[in-house]
């Protein structure tokens, strides 16, 4: 299995599950030469072919993957921060397409 990172940037792959229909979420980061993170979000087959590959923002802030789950009836469970400064965590559950359902973001006191 090849994820390709354009130069300079590197994929860190945190974790990979089997979905209930038999394929894989991959979960991590892509860590760009400026040391900023996006969330990366990977969907293969279990022939190794990618479906879907994508970046999670929040209110369209880059993001860090920390955990991800994927949950029985199809949907993810994902936690990690917004990269923008804030000291903020997030807890966002995602649709079998891994687009947002559900968010919910809890600012850290410095």
């Amino acid at each position: 299995m090849h994820i390709p990172a354009p130069a300079g940037e590197k994929i860190e792959l945190k974790k990979i599950q089997t979905l209930v229909n038999t394929n894989f979420l991959l979960s991590g980061n892509i860590i760009f030469p400026d040391n900023h993170h996006e969330g990366l979000l990977v969907r293969m087959n279990n022939g190794g072919s990618i479906i879907d590959q994508q970046t999670l923002r929040v209110d369209n802030q880059p993001t860090t993957i920390w955990e991800a789950k994927a949950l029985s009836n199809g949907t993810v469970l994902i936690a990690g921060t917004i990269d923008n400064g804030t000291n903020t965590i997030f807890a966002a559950l995602l649709n079998t397409d891994l687009s947002i359902n559900n968010i919910r973001k809890i600012p850290l006191a410095e």
